[in-house]
This record gives C-alpha cells, structure tokens and sequence, in this order.
C-alpha cells in the first residue's frame, strides 16, 4: 500500500505547489466524484485525468479519502472557473460590441469629414468668383464716386463762375445808370436782360444743388 500512498502525498504537493482558486465549502471526502460535477463541459484534457485518477483508485483496491478530497478540490475549482470564463467571454463581447461601435462611429465621422471637404473644395471655386465680383464693384463703385466728385467740383465752378458774372453785371449796370439818366429805355432792356440772366442762373443754381442732393443721398 506504500506506493498509493506516496502517489497520494505526490499529488496533494503539486496541488499546493499551484495557485488555486477560492473555494467556497470544501467537498465531503467521501463524496464520489462524477455525481457531483457534470463532466460534460470538461475539456478533453481534463477528462483524460479524471479517468487515469479513478484507475489508479481502483488500482489501490481501497478508497483513499485524501485523493478523494484532493479530486473533489480540483472539481470544486474547475466548477468555479467555468464561471469564470463565462463572465469573461461576456464581458469580451460587451468590449467588442463597444469597439465595433466606436470604430462605426468613427468611419462615419471620417465619411462625413471626407464629404465636407469635398464639398468645401467645390464650394472654393464659387467663393472665389463671388469675392471676384465684388471686388469688381467696390472698383466700380470707387470710380463712379470719383466721377461724381469731378462733376459736384465742376458744378461749384460753375456756380462760381455764375456768381461772379452776376456781381460784374450788377457793376456794369451800376456805372451805366450813373453815366446816363437818359438810356432809360437800353438800361431797362439791360436790366431785363440781367433779371433772365439771373432767373436762368437762379435756374442753374437750384438744378445743380438738386444734383448735389441726389448725388449725396445716392453716396
């Protein structure tokens, strides 16, 4: 019975030797082993050592309740690591459902990136005509107002020039009338002459300020 024995105290240092996983109640030793765990969802591996283990129990011819235990042990931790792999292969799928959707989520922001500098880019060519234009007319507009100041400066001259007529009239009629009482007749036909002078100047003058109004409520 010896080499049962030292079979049986090899395995139980090899058990301690390897970490193990918290059990919660520790099995009856004389529990049997296949009853207590469905061996279904074992690996092959792990079924190949449940059968060398019960050949060599049935090979010592008696039950050896510490490798009873030390099976009972393995079975209780492998139970709990089914679990275990459960949880994980779950919580893996939740992580790969996530990434699937972040990596969704991002192609579609890169899609949309992609159309909206396609779309800038086909938008560029109109922008640059649009500022073209106006820029054109601000020139237009520049040039226009120039003129404007060239024809409201023109028509200060005139009226200047109007205004100094008038006065020099005035003065010829003044020395006129002194030199002669007796060109009552050529001095009334000047002075009307000067009053339609002055009425078309009056005229001028109101047609060239009407202008300048128009032109700086246009400005």
């Amino acid at each position: 019975m010896a080499p049962t024995n030292r079979s049986s105290a090899s395995n139980e240092q090899q058990h301690a030797s390897q970490p193990s996983l918290q059990v919660p109640a520790t099995p009856n030793r004389h529990d049997s082993v296949a009853p207590n765990h469905s061996e279904e969802h074992y690996s092959q591996d792990m079924k190949d050592s449940l059968r060398s283990l019960r050949r060599a129990r049935e090979a010592s011819g008696e039950n050896d309740g510490d490798l009873q235990e030390h099976v009972n042990g393995i079975l209780a931790e492998v139970a709990l690591i089914g679990p275990l792999l459960e949880s994980s292969r779950q919580h893996n799928a939740r992580q790969a459902a996530l990434i699937e959707q972040y990596v969704e989520q991002v192609a579609a922001l890169n899609e949309d990136a992609q159309r909206k500098d396609v779309e800038l880019a086909a938008m560029a060519p109109q922008l640059q005509n649009r500022d073209e234009e106006l820029q054109r007319r601000i020139e237009d507009l520049q040039l226009d107002n120039q003129a404007k100041a060239a024809r409201i400066q023109e028509f200060e001259s005139k009226i200047a020039r109007q205004a100094a007529l008038t006065e020099e009239y005035a003065h010829k009629m003044a020395t006129m009338k002194e030199e002669s009482q007796s060109k009552d007749g050529e001095l009334a036909a000047m002075a009307q002459k000067f009053h339609d002078r002055e009425r078309e100047l009056l005229h001028w003058i109101e047609v060239l300020q009407l202008e300048n109004r128009t032109v700086v409520v246009r400005n």
